[in-house]
Order: structure tokens, then sequence, then C-alpha cells
């Protein structure tokens, strides 16, 4: 069995010939980032879930990767560790790495990312959540915010110009073709 230390330390015993004292420094750094620079020892058996996904993040971090992909970061995790793992993922979208997530969480990671991809299977609300978000119907119920706005509140010109949406099945306005493409703007001619 591999320690918490030697799962870490894997990929750069794989894929480096660094030496073992710069690989411990590195171990123990990416360690310390994810809260558990005391847990290098400990067999995986020994581990919560939410220790678990600390030590996969830890090595997943270990190659100072330029594109980090996690699927479900924060599935089953307490307040705490979710507080670990987001001040994690910061740091490391600070440092320049693009941090990519699956997840169905979008308001643990909304404030984590630059762009939001909503994908799911035909029928589950993604053209819906898109015609919402652009206004394209009104909200019948609920509110949608915004970078902490509501949506309802934005000046529709403002709200539109900030989006670029192709929906699965064309929508087009009534009037002519040049008062779709600007989407109702006063954009001059």
């Amino acid at each position: 069995d591999y320690s918490v230390f030697e799962n870490v330390a894997f990929p750069l015993r794989e894929h480096t010939r660094l030496p073992s004292r710069l690989i411990r420094h590195i171990v123990l750094t990416k360690l310390h980032a994810v809260g558990l620079r005391g847990a290098a020892d400990m067999m995986p058996s020994e581990l919560s879930g939410g220790m678990a996904r600390r030590v996969a993040l830890a090595r997943a971090m270990v190659m100072d990767p330029e594109i980090l992909i996690y699927d479900e970061p924060f599935v089953g995790l307490d307040p705490v560790n979710v507080a670990l793992l987001k001040e994690a993922f910061a740091e490391m979208r600070g440092g320049g790495t693009t941090l990519v997530f699956s997840t169905h969480q979008m308001e643990t990671v909304e404030a984590l990312c630059e762009s939001i991809a909503i994908v799911g299977h035909t029928g589950a609300g993604k053209t819906t959540i898109t015609s919402l978000l652009t206004r394209f119907y009104d909200i019948q119920r609920g509110t949608i915010f915004l970078d902490g706005v509501d949506i309802a509140s934005m000046d529709l010109d403002e709200l539109r110009r900030s989006f670029s949406v192709v929906l699965q099945d064309v929508f087009l306005f009534s009037g002519t073709i040049e008062s779709n493409i600007r989407l109702g703007s006063n954009i001059p001619h």
C-alpha cells in the first residue's frame, strides 16, 4: 500500500528525474496547500472521505499542471473541507492554472470560475436556463442572480451585450433580421 506521501509523490517519481529531497519538499508543500501536511504518513484506509479528496487534489497539483480537471470536487464534503478545497483552487487559479469542474454544485464553484458551461442530456433544461439568463423568457418564479445582481433589474441591452448565445432551436424575435441581430439595442447603423 502507498502512504499519503507516496500517493502524492507518485506522478513526480513516474514522470520526472527529480532528486528525492526535492520530491519530499514538493509533496509536503502540496499537502500543506490542502491542509494535510501532518497526514503524510497516513494510509488511505485511515482517511476520511474529505481527506481522501484533498489527497487526490494534492496529487493532481504536484506536477503544477496548466489545466486541472476535477469531477465533482465537493460531493460529500463538510463545509470545512469545501472551504479548504476552494482556497486551494483559488491559489491555483491565481498561479495561472486553468480549472475545469464537472459539478452540479454551481453555487460552490462560481466564485472560482471565469466561465461556466451548462451541460446535460436532452430535456435537462439547458435551453430554458440559457433563455432565462438572457431574458428571452420572463422569469415566472424565483430569481436569477448574475454576479449578485438580480437579472430582472439589469438593463436588457447591457445584459444581452454580456452574452453570446446560439440556442439549439433557433429563436428569432419578431421584426426585421437587423432588429433580431441587434437584440433590440439602439446601436447606430
